[in-house]
This record gives C-alpha cells, sequence and structure tokens, in this order.
C-alpha cells in the first residue's frame, strides 16, 4: 500500500487580496511533507509576500516557536489570481504555528502584517477588503490588529476580533479565549436625519461660505438647485467673477450620506494611500487641464472620476482640457459607470458624481465684460467654444453664464441656510420611495416622479418645437423641475418650475 508523506493539512484559514477595486477571498492551505527543510509559498504570490517568509521566521522563532525538520509548503487559493500586499503575514504564521493542533477556525478571516518581533500591524488595504467582503456577504468573523480597530469597527454586521502581537493570535485559537478580544462597533458622532429606519448623516462644518460670494445670486440659486439634485452643472463668465469660488463651497451643501456611503468614501480615501476620512462630507476632487486621461479616466490605476465617486469632479478652464479626455466622460456621465479595458481583465467602476466646471466665454475672457475689451475675433471665439461638442454638453443638467459683480445685488446666502434647504429637498426625494437624487434618475423614474400637469406639458411641447430639445435634454429638464419644486417643497411640479429649469438650458 502506498503512504503518502504529508503529515498536516489545513485549509479552512481565510484572507483576502485585492482585484481591482474589490476584495477576492483568499484559502491558505498548509502542508508539511518530509524532505529537506525548506519554507515556499505558491499560488502567484508577489515579491511583498515572498518576503513575508522572512518575517514570519523571526515572529515565530521570537516566540520559542521551532520549525519541524519538514518541508513546509503555503498554497494561496485560487491559484490563477495574483495575489499581494503584507496583510497576509498573520494568517500564514498561524497555519506555520498551529500545524500539529487540530484547530477549528471558525471560517474566521486573519489580517495584519507582522514585526520582526512578533508584533501585529495596520496596513492600508486591510479595511477596504474587510469593507469589500462585508459588501459581498462573505465575511462574518474578523482577526484584525488593535491598530486597524477604528477603521474596521465603523463596518456593520460583522464580529469584529483585534489583537496587539502573534503570540495573542496563537492562544486566541488554540485556547479559545475568544470573547475577551472582541470589539463594538462604532456609529458616528455626526448630526442625522432619521428617514424610513435609515440614518443620513452631515456635517454642518463650512470651512468655505457661500457669503463669501457677492452679487451672484443666480449662480447661487443654480449651485443650491445642482447640491439638492445632483445635477451637473456648468458656470460661464468672465475672470474673477466668482466661479470658481461657487463650486469650491457646493460640497459643504450637498445632500447627507449613509453609511454605506461614507464607507465606500473612506474605501477611496485607502486607495489613494490616504488616511480613511469618516466624515459625512462628499470628495471633491478638481483634476489640472494637463493632466492626461489614464490619470482622469483610469489605466492601470484607478481613475479621478472613479475615486470621486458620490462626490464632485471639477473642471476649471473647463476647454482648456483634452477634447479626448472631455468626449471620454460622456459614457461615465451617462451610465453612472465605466469600464476599463486591460491586459486579460476588465473592471468596471462606479461613477455616479456631480459633474461641475467653470469657463471663460472667450479665450481672452472678456467677451461678456462690460469694462475690458475683447480682444478675440469671431472665429477664435467659435474655436473656443467648438471644444465643447453638443453631445457633451448635452449632458449638462444647468448652464449658467454669469455677469460681472452687481453692486445692486445685496442678498447674502449663508452655506448654513443653503445646506438647510438641501436637506428639506433630500427628505423629499427619500419619502417619495426615490433610491437616486433628482438628477440620477432613470427613464422610469422619470416617467414615476417627474408629472408635468396639462399647462406645464404645453409648454414642455413648445420648448421641444421651439429648441430642438433632444430626448436628453427633456429628461434633464424634468428632473431640474423635480428638484426645483422639491426646494420650493411642492409635491407637484409647476409652471413657474419648468420655466426656471428652461433657464438654464444652453443659449
Amino acid at each position: 500500500m502506498k503512504t503518502t508523506n504529508i503529515t498536516n493539512t489545513m485549509s479552512n484559514l481565510k484572507c483576502a487580496s485585492i482585484d481591482g477595486i474589490d476584495a477576492i477571498e483568499v484559502n491558505i492551505e498548509s502542508t508539511f511533507t518530509k524532505g529537506l527543510p525548506s519554507f515556499s509559498i505558491v499560488g502567484l504570490a508577489s515579491t511583498s509576500i515572498q518576503e513575508s517568509r522572512e518575517r514570519i521566521k523571526s515572529s515565530l522563532l521570537t516566540n520559542d516557536f521551532k520549525f519541524p525538520p519538514k518541508r513546509i509548503t503555503i498554497n494561496l487559493s485560487p491559484s490563477e489570481v495574483a495575489k499581494k500586499g503584507s496583510h497576509l503575514d498573520c494568517a500564514i504564521a498561524l497555519l506555520v504555528a498551529l500545524n500539529e493542533k487540530n484547530i477549528n477556525f471558525d471560517d474566521f478571516f486573519v489580517f495584519g502584517e507582522l514585526g520582526l518581533d512578533g508584533s501585529l500591524k495596520d496596513t492600508k488595504s486591510i479595511f477596504i477588503l474587510i469593507l469589500s467582503l462585508a459588501k459581498q456577504g462573505k465575511i462574518k468573523n474578523v482577526l484584525i490588529p488593535k491598530e486597524s480597530i477604528e477603521k474596521i469597527s465603523k463596518i456593520p454586521n460583522i464580529n469584529i476580533y483585534a489583537i496587539n502581537n502573534l503570540q495573542e493570535a496563537i492562544q486566541f485559537f488554540s485556547l479559545n479565549q475568544k470573547e475577551q478580544y472582541k470589539i463594538k462597533n462604532q456609529d458616528f458622532n455626526y448630526d442625522f436625519l432619521d428617514i424610513n429606519t435609515t440614518k443620513y448623516y452631515y456635517s454642518q462644518e463650512y470651512i468655505y461660505d457661500f457669503s463669501d460670494v457677492k452679487g451672484q445670486s443666480l449662480a447661487i440659486k443654480a449651485a443650491l438647485i445642482s447640491a439638492a439634485g445632483n445635477h451637473n452643472i456648468l458656470l460661464q463668465g468672465s475672470p474673477g467673477c466668482g466661479k470658481s469660488m461657487i463650486i469650491k463651497r457646493l460640497k459643504y451643501i450637498m445632500p447627507p450620506m449613509n453609511l454605506t456611503q461614507i464607507l465606500e468614501k473612506a474605501k477611496l480615501d485607502s486607495l489613494q494611500l490616504k488616511e480613511p476620512q469618516f466624515k459625512p462630507q462628499r470628495a471633491f476632487i478638481s483634476p489640472h487641464h494637463s493632466s492626461t486621461k489614464a490619470s482622469i479616466i483610469g489605466g492601470t490605476q484607478i481613475g479621478e472620476i472613479a475615486l470621486c465617486h458620490n462626490g464632485i469632479l471639477f473642471f476649471d478652464e473647463l476647454p482648456h482640457f483634452s477634447k479626448n479626455i472631455l468626449e471620454s466622460l460622456r459614457e461615465p456621465l451617462e451610465d453612472n459607470s465605466i469600464l476599463v479595458s486591460r491586459v486579460n481583465t476588465k473592471i468596471k467602476y462606479p461613477t455616479k458624481f456631480l459633474f461641475a466646471s467653470a469657463m471663460n466665454p472667450c479665450p481672452c475672457g472678456n467677451l461678456l465684460s462690460s469694462t475690458k475689451e475683447c480682444r478675440c475675433n469671431q472665429l477664435e471665439i467659435q474655436r473656443y467654444k467648438n471644444k465643447l461638442s453638443e453631445p457633451f454638453l448635452d449632458r449638462i443638467d444647468l448652464i449658467v453664464i454669469m455677469n460681472e459683480y452687481n453692486k445692486d445685488d445685496t442678498k447674502i446666502n449663508t452655506s448654513k441656510q443653503l445646506h438647510e434647504i438641501v436637506l428639506k429637498a433630500f427628505s423629499m426625494q427619500v419619502n417619495r420611495g426615490q433610491k437616486e437624487l433628482n438628477g440620477k434618475l432613470s427613464e422610469e423614474d422619470i416617467l414615476k416622479y417627474c408629472i408635468l400637469d396639462e399647462e406645464s406639458n404645453q409648454i414642455m411641447q413648445s420648448a421641444i418645437d421651439k429648441f430642438s430639445l433632444s430626448f436628453r435634454s427633456i429628461n434633464k429638464i424634468l428632473k431640474v423641475s423635480r428638484t426645483i419644486a422639491d426646494i420650493n417643497e411642492s409635491k407637484n411640479i409647476s409652471k413657474l418650475h419648468l420655466l426656471e429649469a428652461l433657464s438654464y438650458r444652453k443659449r
């Protein structure tokens, strides 16, 4: 009878690795066989994982572990997927340390980088991986370093256990001392709206305030509509009239965020190698017009349009961006997602952002000025405007032409006042049963929530005939009308709401 050289196998300790922006479950297997003593890791392990062998050896020897005179093989399954990251250290070390004990790991996921002395450290990827696994419903119990508690404790519906070092990890499983290491999930300490048993958090921190913007009531009203309904906006005006000022203040009056959105934003922070911020404040990304298409759309790395998911993407000096970049934005603006093809793989990123932009009326910027003379001829102006195609402009909900400072316009709008209006409009949208804000409604939802009365229908038909509105433009007008009605706390869209929405279309 043929005998096997394998003396012990463990295959139920789990970890994970990043695949694109999501996590893929990694099952870690170990075998101890007769042969020359060695320690190898297989399964498309990256250099960072191969280097972990020395950290693991040092950690185990520091904790008085004696390596058996056998051939140790660690397999990371599935083997066809490349894996990277030092967060697998602890899981691999546990399989080596507990090879002679019959341990039931109870479907635990184990994360943590090992120090040479056996201490357990946090890594940037741990939060991303656990959040992604929780979203997929694949994780229930997780063992993490204590350094990770502040971040991981925000993730709901999982049992979290935290330890300081490898010795505690060994005791955790071998002595069944689990309860003393259990961590409670933490809630956010922010103001919130409780609508239909769901909490929507918001911050009343206004670093930049709309009260600083003078003489631009029309543009501020358009910014309010944009924030309340998540509508794309373009501000056009002379240099110094306040275009960038208004848009930079937009993030502080945006609608509140639920738990999922806050965690998703923190995940995107981690992907940028930043410390994740658990604030109910939307991301604001403003790339320079000299940025490459790969950095904005995405290539080997995640692009800016995916990093500002659920936030604001601001293009200042819009016509100076490459036409190739602007035309590439048409798909994510329309579908709220983008498919990036790479060698041997395709990755789909969510891109549900508010697109805000600003531009001058002409190359010199003085076309609309009452005090300065425009130096551009008609051909230069036309070439400047032709950089923005009709299909691209059709995806912008609000186009506002701003005049120079109007000293007679003395109305003051504070960010706090505008934010309170946005919160009321948001509550109306959620209470109607909408899953998306008005600016992101599907065609089916538009028919359900953006209903016009007979008089408004006649006005819309006249506008369609007069301005040759496309089907997309009609939907944009209906959605903006719905937001204006919400701002005015009206259940129905009236004639005045529709006329105001029509005034924001391209002129």
